[in-house]
């Protein structure tokens, strides 16, 4: 995901896939935690939801590629022209459960 994204059960997310390939199992879990930079002269604030750490599991849909992306190199007055485009494999996931 390029920015932070409102997750909710049920919902359906697309996320890059890097490393190892999800669809070797159904379910997959994940750990986000959200906090803000430390600051020893700040005060100590309570708690939010927002700065908890949080489970969130679902369960992978599919797995595709995403979105063409092209890349131009060009160069005027010199005849230099490239076009080259790739597509990065996605993984939909469905969000099932989110634990607080």
């Amino acid at each position: 995901m390029k920015k932070a994204t409102a997750l909710f059960a049920g919902s359906l997310v697309a996320l890059l896939a890097t490393g190892p390939s999800f669809a070797q199992s159904s379910a997959t879990t994940g750990d986000t935690t959200t906090s803000a930079p430390s600051n020893s002269a700040a005060p100590a604030k309570k708690p939010s939801m927002f700065s908890m750490p949080h489970r969130v599991t679902g369960e992978v849909v599919a797995e595709r590629k995403g979105a063409k992306v092209l890349v131009v190199k060009f160069k005027r007055r010199k005849n230099y022209r490239r076009h080259r485009g790739h597509r990065q494999t996605m993984t939909a996931v469905r969000i099932t459960k989110i634990e607080v």
